[in-house]
């Protein structure tokens, strides 16, 4: 399955809503980030990924990564 096509329209639209609410609410900064595959170490990829992101240097560094 390709991941450009795991969520249906209304549930990206659902998923937008729910993220933007939760970082209005907060501080924080929220990403969802969804592979084809992983291969090698999924911690590693994850935190590869976290970094290409720049989200080790929001301003309260306080960003999770889904």
């Amino acid at each position: 399955m390709n991941v450009r096509n795991f969520f249906t329209p209304e549930q990206q639209a659902l998923l937008k809503a729910a993220i933007g609410k939760a970082e209005h609410e907060t501080n924080g900064e929220i990403r969802l980030h969804l592979e084809n595959n992983c291969d090698g170490d999924p911690v590693q990829r994850a935190t590869a990924v976290f970094h290409r992101l720049h989200m080790h240097k929001t301003k309260n560094r306080n960003s999770v990564l889904f």
